[in-house]
């Protein structure tokens, strides 16, 4: 039993941590200790990361944050959006505040990706969180969310999506 809760504790520690290479390397080990359908350890990782960090991930990604190199962005925005989705399969994870918060980074994402993996997964979180909130379901409506995202859905290639 210590075996396998070693790992998630040093995995929660990481993701608790100051600075973001310590949080980087915790989502390496949670990608491990994380299991399909096991919620409470999903949820473990979800409050340890926390909603800020993958927010600023998100908005690095964007460009809204200074510095970093082009290839970093790129970065940072695939890593955000894909941990954001992993999390977000667990309701829980895509009702709570901080994951609807990010509705309108996520709308603007895919107004602005070429990239149509991105674009995929992006339209793959916003359809959790409305499902799993009905704050998501009303902030997925508010002015401007729908008006970046309506123009993307044509970019999609017949029956593929």
């Amino acid at each position: 039993m210590a075996i396998t809760t070693l790992p998630l504790e040093d995995c929660l520690h990481l993701l608790r941590g100051e600075h973001d290479e310590q949080k980087l390397t915790g989502l390496l080990i949670a990608a491990n200790v994380c299991h399909t359908g096991d919620v409470a350890t999903v949820m473990e990782v979800y409050r340890a990361i926390g909603s800020l960090f993958l927010r600023r991930r998100l908005n690095t990604g964007l460009g809204k944050l200074e510095g970093g190199k082009e290839e970093e962005k790129e970065a940072y925005l695939r890593l955000a959006v894909t941990v954001l989705s992993g999390l977000a399969r667990i309701p829980e994870v895509a009702a709570d505040e901080g994951v609807v918060s990010t509705i309108p980074l996520i709308a603007e994402i895919i107004s602005k990706s070429s990239d149509l993996t991105i674009t995929e997964e992006c339209f793959e979180l916003l359809s959790l969180i409305a499902i799993a909130s009905e704050d998501g379901v009303y902030r997925f409506c508010e002015p401007g969310v729908i008006a970046m995202i309506f123009p993307q859905i044509s970019c999609f290639p017949d029956g593929k999506t």
